[in-house]
């Protein structure tokens, strides 16, 4: 089975922690905002998997943010993925989005513009 078709089965059946750790990629839950800044060098290795990640979520019928993110973050988990979830304000209600970064960097330009989300932990307001 194809790794896209794990990730479009996982995302419809799994919590998205149990699919995250299957594919190797470390989800925020802290809602901490990214200390990295600037962009992140690439090992040559990388750059050819992002390419075809970006071609395959292109062209998948029910592509996400979501999908293309544990997709890319599943190749690149050599390098340690961080996947975050945030929210922005939009008219009429919320945006939600999700981005990988690596080493506090993030991969998706348009992060910025989001809010982290944090899971809420036991004992904790909501």
């Amino acid at each position: 089975m194809s790794v896209a078709a794990f990730v479009e089965i996982g995302v419809r059946t799994l919590p998205l922690p149990r699919m995250a750790r299957l594919l190797g990629i470390r989800l925020d839950t802290d809602g901490t905002v990214p200390t990295g800044s600037g962009p992140i060098e690439m090992p040559m290795w990388a750059v050819p998997r992002i390419r075809a990640v970006r071609r395959v979520s292109g062209r998948w019928p029910t592509s996400t943010c979501l999908r293309s993110s544990l997709l890319l973050g599943q190749r690149l988990r050599a390098l340690d993925p961080c996947l975050r979830i945030g929210v922005r304000r939009e008219a009429g209600g919320l945006k939600a989005h999700s981005w990988l970064e690596v080493g506090g960097v993030s991969l998706d330009a348009t992060a910025k513009d989001y809010s982290p989300l944090a899971a809420g932990r036991p004992g904790s307001p909501e």
